[in-house]
């Protein structure tokens, strides 16, 4: 059995931070504070799936190691339409060294059984890009349940910030820049009164 904890809105810290919004002439504004006080936290009235910290907890809690997330998942937030999509592209290949040599096969659900592998640049890349657009599914269909790692605004900071210096790091990096994937254990935030998708 998954354990559950109650939201409690979590994730508020973000409502200081400016946030534009358009006014009634269609002009782009900073939102002011109180503006910002009446958005809601995609978590609110959800309630959280955890996968414990350990693949031997995952595995008893029914999580899936999930590619695509880097992490164990609580079966609701398993989005296997997303991890094929993600994989379509190719280059979520999963190697045991930094050069990119000595390539993981089995890749997949194979990958959750170890601490680390390493990835390639454009793998990243890929993986930050179908974040966004997980992050778009569910706010956009609200979906009935999502993972935590799209809920999590370091996440998405740490994904802007990495496309961002991208194209800077192809050119003074050269075409071998590994990625350090540590397995982790991710979260699922379940809404009641929605299906499931």
């Amino acid at each position: 059995m998954l354990s559950h904890t109650s939201s409690n809105d979590a994730a508020t810290a973000c409502a200081s931070s400016s946030t534009s919004v358009k006014d009634a002439s269609n002009t782009t504004v900073l939102a002011t504070p109180e503006q910002q006080q009446h958005r809601v936290n995609i978590t609110t009235g959800a309630t959280y799936l955890t996968c414990g910290n350990s693949t031997q907890e995952a595995r008893t809690h029914g999580c899936r190691y999930d590619v695509l997330l880097n992490n164990w998942v609580p079966a609701p937030c398993y989005d296997a339409d997303f991890v094929a999509e993600y994989e379509e592209d190719g280059s979520s290949a999963a190697y045991r060294d930094e050069a990119l040599t000595q390539r993981i096969e089995p890749g997949g659900e194979a990958l959750g059984e170890l601490e680390f592998y390493y990835t390639s640049r454009r793998d990243h890349i890929n993986h930050c890009a179908m974040m966004w657009r997980k992050q778009f599914a569910e706010l956009f269909e609200r979906r009935a349940a999502f993972d935590s790692v799209i809920a999590d605004p370091f996440h998405t900071e740490h994904c802007s910030q990495y496309l961002l210096d991208a194209p800077e790091r192809a050119v003074k990096g050269g075409e071998v820049v590994p990625t350090k994937t540590f397995v982790g254990f991710a979260g699922c935030w379940v809404r009641k009164e929605e299906k499931v998708k």
